[in-house]
């Protein structure tokens, strides 16, 4: 995008904005908006892929607004695969004819950078340090504090799914042979020896056991776990595949051994 293509629209950024030192409330809401969705729609695609991005779109055109709509397009673009040089192109024109000068070719603008960022891959929090480089300084506390406020909402609520998840999961079957070595020695041991346990073992291994392993044994260990762990678990565990089962049971039995070897936990075969 040209520079001058740029300068056109953040220069016009702080008049869309503010009226004087006072915010434009109307404005200021629907650049919250905006940053709000781009910033859903990237933590979508970093959790779950870009394919995701095709069902967050559809629920973004229901907003009916013309920002809606073109988050909606571009968004639905990055599914189909379209080329980044020929996207921004694309959306690119739609600004010019919108109105680079426009507060909605403002609020397009963002979105385009934005959906560019997404495309490419990047951290959800770097793209929200990027979006924040695009309305005045002046504005960035009281948008930031606004938009953190309902990333912590949403994370609680997203939480508690998780927990329940966690609580309703049945371990999948696995004729793996080292399972039951490992549930015996978790069967044997106190609360306090798992948590001595679970300190030392990756949270990666611990997750793909524990889509295996029995729910007696699931159960005695979630005992020890907080709801926060839970739900990460439960969230990386839509990864696991049972080829990555050995490789993790031998990880958790050497951290068992080492404790016993080290008399941190009993050694149940002394």
């Amino acid at each position: 995008m040209s520079e001058s293509f740029s300068s056109i629209i953040l220069g016009k950024a702080k008049n869309h904005l503010l009226e004087g030192e006072k915010p434009r409330e109307q404005n200021l809401a629907a650049v919250i908006h905006v940053l709000q969705q781009i910033l859903k729609a990237s933590a979508t695609a970093r959790k779950e892929g870009l394919l995701a991005l095709e069902e967050y779109a559809n629920e973004s055109r229901s907003g009916g607004t013309f920002a809606d709509l073109f988050l909606a397009d571009a968004l639905l673009f990055i599914v189909d695969g379209t080329e980044p040089e020929l996207l921004k192109k694309i959306l690119t024109n739609r600004i010019l004819v919108q109105g680079p000068d426009t507060l909605e070719g403002y609020l397009c603008y963002i979105i385009l950078e934005g959906s560019l960022y997404i495309q490419a891959g990047e951290n959800p929090r770097l793209i929200e340090e990027i979006m924040y480089s695009y309305i005045p300084a002046s504005l960035k506390g009281r948008i930031s504090k606004v938009i953190r406020q309902e990333q912590e909402e949403l994370s609680e609520t997203y939480k508690q799914r998780m927990v329940e998840k966690w609580n309703a999961y049945q371990p999948a079957a696995t004729d793996n042979p080292f399972i039951g070595l490992f549930e015996e020695k978790m069967k044997f041991y106190s609360d306090r020896e798992i948590q001595r346990i679970l300190r030392e073992v990756e949270f990666k291994e611990l997750g793909t056991v524990l889509a295996y392993c029995s729910q007696e044994v699931k159960n005695r260990i979630s005992d020890n776990l907080t709801d926060n762990v839970k739900a990460n678990l439960m969230d990386s565990m839509w990864y696991v595949t049972e080829s990555d089962l050995t490789p993790a049971l031998n990880c958790m039995l050497r951290a068992i051994n080492k404790l016993a070897d080290y008399g941190e936990i009993r050694d149940k075969d002394a």
